[in-house]
């Protein structure tokens, strides 16, 4: 189940440069290397293995950067070097297993966003086309309500003062004469 696991989610870091460990030969194993050619970026593509290993191997001299050098491995794309770790194989599993369940974690909530933005742009969408809609009602009701208007030859106008009737003017005020 491991190996069909494994082939069906291809990651980086299973494919790439994960190395095969030995169970027999995890307790003594000693890492010496040395420091890369500084490059300006990583580009492992612009590595050439085949030069590297072809050459033979120089012997270290005896300086305190040689021992740092034989206890730590540098990462060209990190600003720090790190110790190597041992890990037990059960260890390695489970770091495994959280690596592929991240990713997996990770690929669900990035096609749940992408589905939600779909959503998103089709309700705005179906929104858009609702208020034209709603505009061209509008227009065309005021339309005909101004040519019915005009039909009944009474004109809007805007601002509508309201004069009395001449039967409801008052009368001017006069002196009794008594």
């Amino acid at each position: 189940m491991e190996n069909s696991n494994a082939s069906s989610n291809a990651h980086k870091k299973f494919t790439h440069s994960k190395r095969k460990r030995v169970e027999d030969d995890d307790d003594d194993v000693i890492f010496v290397s040395e420091l890369p050619a500084k490059r300006q970026f990583f580009r492992p593509w612009l590595d050439k293995p085949a030069a590297t290993s072809s050459q033979p191997q120089k012997p270290a001299p005896s300086t305190s950067t040689a021992t740092a050098t034989a206890t730590t491995t540098y990462h060209a794309n990190m600003v720090r070097s790190q110790r190597p770790r041992l890990r037990s194989p059960k260890a390695q599993q489970r770091r495994d297993r959280n690596t592929l369940a991240c990713l997996l974690s990770r690929r669900a909530r990035v096609a749940k966003e992408v589905a939600m933005e779909q959503q998103y742009q089709q309700f705005i969408q179906q929104h858009n086309v609702t208020a034209e809609q709603q505009i061209r009602l509008n227009l065309y009701y005021v339309r005909a309500l101004q040519h019915a208007m005009a039909a009944t030859q009474t004109p809007l106008t805007s601002n509508c003062t309201r004069q009395p009737r001449p039967e409801q003017q008052k009368k001017p005020l006069t002196k009794r004469s008594d």
